[in-house]
């Protein structure tokens, strides 16, 4: 793997962490506030 490839590889996944986490926040936040209403 060259170089350019390795930091698209880590750029992606870090967008994908950050995407997952995300929206794992709301879905838990979601589901909290089904719960008091």
């Amino acid at each position: 793997m060259s170089n350019m490839e390795k930091s698209l590889y880590s750029l992606t996944v870090s967008i994908m962490a950050g995407v997952l986490s995300h929206y794992i926040l709301k879905w838990l936040d979601g589901n909290e506030n089904k719960d008091s209403n």
